[in-house]
């Protein structure tokens, strides 16, 4: 039994544990050219939709009003300090509201 086990099975040298050792699998068979036609006319055929934000309007909203009246007098660190942000992510990388909100919210 023990040769057996020895045979099909490694000694894991981290723990001493016997693992199994189990046959690798076969690589995947390659599509057919019949399998990759009918993906092909399903996916021409689904709908993408671009430009669509996921961003609550209110959120974005938010960010824009508060860069609004913070900016100005108080700059980056100012807008990130009234919405709880860390200053150290925006200082230095934006000086837009556009710049801000794409960075912030990705939009």
């Amino acid at each position: 039994l023990f040769r057996s086990l020895n045979a099909l099975s490694k000694l894991s040298p981290s723990t001493g544990l016997v693992l199994p050792c189990l046959p690798s699998m076969a690589e995947a068979k390659a599509p057919s050219a019949e399998e990759l036609e009918a993906a092909h006319a399903h996916l021409k055929h689904v709908e993408t939709k671009e430009g669509a934000s996921s961003v609550d309007p209110q959120v974005l909203a938010i960010y824009q009003a508060t860069w609004d009246a913070h900016a100005e007098a108080h700059g980056v660190e100012g807008v990130c300090s009234a919405l709880g942000l860390d200053a150290a992510k925006y200082v230095g990388l934006v000086s837009t509201r556009d710049e801000f909100t794409k960075k912030a919210l990705g939009v």
